[in-house]
């Protein structure tokens, strides 16, 4: 009798250990990773025109079957404002997302985007800080490339050191 019991409480046990198992699994797998936005501002570009007085050259570089990653050497922006004219881009023969960040020297984050879409970018943006007059060195384009799939999967990350000028 006592054995019987034993094996009663046993079978009991295992079966509310394995209930709660299949419940943690059914909320695990129910979590979604927390995706990262498509850029709302993004527009359709013709690649080839920048914003006047925008300051920017395109430098466009990519091997076949490789990222293209426009650059610049610098960028104008209007001195204490917060509002800047920019041509940030994704190459329409990419096939990944860019988020693209503004960063000063000391990675101070001034913009990021949200996923632009290839043969997508961005004119106007509004920057975290708005710069005083004056020359920024060294600050940072960063391009973060990301698969186009559900998974987002980090692809390739590019930096280019320009120089922004804000002037009045």
């Amino acid at each position: 009798m006592i054995k019987r019991k034993q094996s009663i409480i046993f079978v009991v046990l295992m079966l509310g250990l394995l209930t709660m198992v299949g419940v943690i699994g059914v909320v695990k797998t129910g979590e979604k990773k927390t995706p990262l936005p498509l850029e709302e501002n993004a527009v359709d570009l013709p690649e080839a025109s920048l914003p006047e007085g925008s300051g920017q050259k395109q430098n466009e570089t990519s091997a076949q079957g490789s990222i293209a990653v426009p650059g610049t050497e610098k960028m104008i922006f209007k001195a204490d404002q917060k509002k800047q004219e920019v041509n940030l881009y994704n190459p329409g023969k990419n096939n990944c997302y860019f988020r693209i960040s503004i960063l000063l020297e000391d990675e101070t984050l001034l913009f990021q985007s949200g996923l632009i879409s290839p043969g997508k970018g961005l004119y106007d943006i509004e920057i975290k800080k708005a710069l005083p007059e004056g020359e920024y060195p060294n600050s940072i384009l960063r391009y973060e490339c990301f698969s186009e799939d559900e998974q987002l999967t980090p692809l390739h990350r590019a930096e280019i050191v320009f120089t922004i000028q804000s002037n009045p």
